[in-house]
């Protein structure tokens, strides 16, 4: 059996990438995780309403701004794309040819394909690094799960206003808002 290499962010970085592939970098292994551009529209529609969302509070409370699939180097053998981010404005700056270090403040996944135990690791991953909050919102249930670096989750669903005090002082939507039109 071959021993696998095991890459830095910078020696993946450089690597020769195949044309519309998102692939993630995990503890130094090389993961694709989806086909860019073929997610299916109501995956895409709930994307696009987060970030509505998010721009509009944003807009009224300018402590950051919110960005669709950005790498972050979490280590140097770790580097992760969520869907959704929101970075504070004091990361704004800084030499802007490399990765964001560290996660955003809010990492935000819209479920499509990934498989639980990636899913898991993803938001393991991103709390571990970083983030205040990492939201999992999943279209076909239209629900949406929270979860803190303490350790608390909360499922939100209809009604239930999401909220993020830590990471978005005063942002109340209810959860159905995120799902409108779908």
């Amino acid at each position: 059996m071959a021993a696998t290499t095991l890459l830095t962010v910078e020696e993946f970085l450089k690597m020769p990438m195949k044309e519309g592939i998102k692939y993630e970098l995990v503890h130094g292994q090389v993961v694709e995780t989806n086909v860019m551009g073929t997610a299916r529209r109501f995956h895409e529609r709930v994307k696009a309403n987060c970030i509505r969302l998010l721009v509009a509070y944003i807009l009224q409370h300018p402590l950051g701004e919110v960005f669709s699939e950005t790498a972050f180097m979490l280590t140097e053998d770790l580097m992760c794309i969520p869907d959704i981010s929101v970075i504070r404005q004091d990361r704004l700056g800084g030499d802007q040819n490399t990765l964001y270090e560290g996660s955003p403040a809010l990492a935000i996944e819209v479920v499509s394909s990934d498989a639980a135990a990636d899913l898991e690791r993803k938001i393991e991953d991103y709390l571990a690094y970083g983030s205040q909050e990492a939201w999992v919102v999943y279209p076909e249930q239209k629900v949406i799960r929270t979860y803190r670096r303490d350790g608390h989750s909360i499922l939100f669903k209809g009604d239930d206003r999401v909220e993020a005090a830590d990471v978005l002082p005063g942002f109340s939507i209810p959860a159905s808002d995120f799902f409108a039109g779908i």
